[in-house]
């Protein structure tokens, strides 16, 4: 039997505790979902609730295909930590940090999992 990597064990368990203490909340938006992970160049779905109007979003390193409640969040080609806010029309804010890592640490972090606390993961 392989024995485990320690510094891939602790890398893993780095991501767990990012996306655990990922925010997807301030003011009054709340962006779904709450703590989601990205593979790299990968791009997942993020909604928005609670919007008074139109929505403008931003995202810090990857880029946001579309416009509206729901848009497509697009990973950056590298591996990071990063933030995409969203503001409706009458200033109210939310924002969430998006974990961005290689598809196979992902899949190891949540292997054996069916489901995972709000996590969104698509490649």
């Amino acid at each position: 039997m392989k024995t485990p990597n320690p510094t891939k064990i602790l890398s893993l368990i780095l991501l767990f505790m990012a996306a655990q203490v990922s925010l997807s909340y301030a003011g009054n938006l709340f962006i779904e979902p709450y703590a989601p992970f990205a593979a790299v160049g990968g791009t997942i779905s993020l909604s928005v609730t609670n919007a008074d109007g139109s929505v403008k979003w931003k995202a810090f390193h990857g880029e946001i295909e579309k416009t509206g409640n729901s848009v497509k969040y697009k990973a950056p080609d590298k591996v990071t930590i990063d933030a995409v806010s969203a503001i409706d029309s009458t200033g109210n804010m939310g924002f969430v940090r998006v974990v961005v890592q290689e598809q196979k640490y992902i899949d190891e972090l949540f292997s054996g999992y069916n489901g995972f606390g709000g996590a969104m993961i698509l490649s």
